[in-house]
Parts: C-alpha cells; structure tokens; sequence
C-alpha cells in the first residue's frame, strides 16, 4: 500500500490520473480536490481506479462519498433550526465541491424562504486555515452588519473561521455559530469544539476496496461476457456511483437551542 498526498495540486492529481502510480501499485483510490472535471472526464485510464469524495467525475468511473448537495443542505438546516438567518456560505471557489456545497446552502435557504444575500457567499482560494482566518477577519471589518452564523465548507475553514472571531472578541456561539463539514480530529477540540458533518469513513472504505477488487478480478466470467456483449453493441455501461452516510456531530459552537433528534 502506497499512500501519496497530493496536497490539492492539480498537476499532481493529473499525473497520477494518467497512470504515474501504476507502475508500483496495482490499483489506485483517487481523491481529486482540485481537477477541473472536464480533464477527468477526457482520461480512460487502463488501470483499476476508484475515485474517492464528492467531486463530479461523470459515471466512466466507479465513486464513492455522501452526497456533498445533501450534506450541506443538513448543516445549514442545523443553524437555520437554531435561530441563525445572516448565514454566511464560506468557501465557494472553482471546484466542483465548492458548486455542489454552495447549491445545498441555497437549497437549505429558499426552502426556509430566507431571502439570498450576496456578500454572504464568500468565495476563498483554497480551503485552508488561513484562508478562513483572512475572509472572516475581512468580513469582520467590513461594514456590513455581523452575521449570526458561518457555514464554512470545510473544517480548515471552519478553525480558521473560530480563530478570527476568537481574535475579535465575538462570541461563538452566542454572537455567531459555525459549522463545518468533515469531522477531522482537531475539530473535537478547538475553542469551542467544532460541530461538524462527519461522513461515514469505514463505509467509504469499504465500498471504494471492494469496487477496485472488482476491477481486478480476471477476465472471463459472466459479467466480463455481458459487457463485452454491451461494447460490440455500442452500450456505455455506466461505472457504479455510490453514496455513502453521514451524520451530524453537534458541539458547542452551534449550540443554542435544543436539537431536534
């Protein structure tokens, strides 16, 4: 088992895409943050891929994650439910999860019938800590008026999102609330802890091997025969799209009223 890190850079997602790996490892799981779909989908690898998260990648190749729309609609719901109305949507950008995530806070407003207020969506280039340090101070200072809540698209955001309010004086989650989504060890322990969308690890685990062990299984049995059947007769055979759980871990920092179970 080879495990590379690709720290979000594109170059490097493309040239494993492309087969950079393949040369020591039999089959690759792929979490691509940053290729612009369009390039995923030109690629045919040869070799065994599964790719892993929420980016949309077309069905030529088998995925598993949650459903990234529904997740954040759930978060947003959270707030909304305690009180929240001045949400701010932090974290759109380019990426496909930035679209898909910015759909399900809108979806979460509208059905609230609360009214879309532009400088609530505010876009970042990379979802880190100091990003979200840096769009919220500047929000801070701006002269709108202060929100009463922060959807932040990641966890990284969401840390750096406390440490600006925290160096501000404002109080979460009395003043402003914060969610986050992906549940990551720190998020258990800022100041106040991290509520958070937690997906389901071992089930994306789980699903994501047992597609790729497919993949590698050796040709000539029955299903290899009905897809041969289907390419001479010019079928796409759609790769499996699964969608694994998720749950919403609830802390301190969106605590105000009490939750619905």
């Amino acid at each position: 088992m080879l495990v590379e890190s690709t720290a979000g850079d594109s170059e490097v997602e493309r040239r494993i895409l492309e087969g950079g790996l393949t040369n020591v490892a039999d089959g690759v799981l792929l979490s691509a943050l940053t290729l612009p779909a369009s390039d995923i989908s030109a690629k045919r690898p040869d070799f065994p891929l599964v790719m892993l998260g929420e980016h949309s990648v077309g069905d030529q190749f088998p995925r598993v994650g949650i459903d990234n729309v529904e997740a954040a609609r759930t978060a947003v719901e959270h707030l909304l439910e305690q009180g929240c109305r001045w949400i701010v949507a932090l974290g759109r950008n380019g990426s496909e999860n930035g679209r898909q995530r910015t759909e399900g806070y809108e979806q979460a407003m509208s059905a609230a019938r609360v009214r879309r207020v532009n400088w609530l969506v505010v876009p970042v280039e990379d979802w880190t800590r100091d990003q979200g340090y840096a769009a919220v101070r500047d929000l801070l200072e701006g002269d709108g008026p202060l929100p009463d809540a922060i959807f932040a698209f990641n966890d990284a955001l969401a840390v750096g999102a406390l440490r600006a309010l925290d160096a501000s004086g404002v109080r979460v989650p009395g003043d402003v609330a914060v969610v986050g989504i992906d549940a990551i060890q720190e998020s258990a322990y800022t100041h106040p802890p991290l509520t958070s969308v937690a997906p389901d690890l071992d089930a994306i685990a789980e699903r994501s091997l047992a597609l790729l062990e497919e993949q590698m299984q050796p040709p000539g049995g029955p299903e290899d025969a009905s897809s041969g059947e289907d390419a001479q007769a010019g079928a796409v055979v759609a790769a499996p799209q699964e969608t694994t759980p998720y749950r919403l871990v609830v802390r301190e920092s969106s605590r105000r009223a009490p939750v619905r179970e």
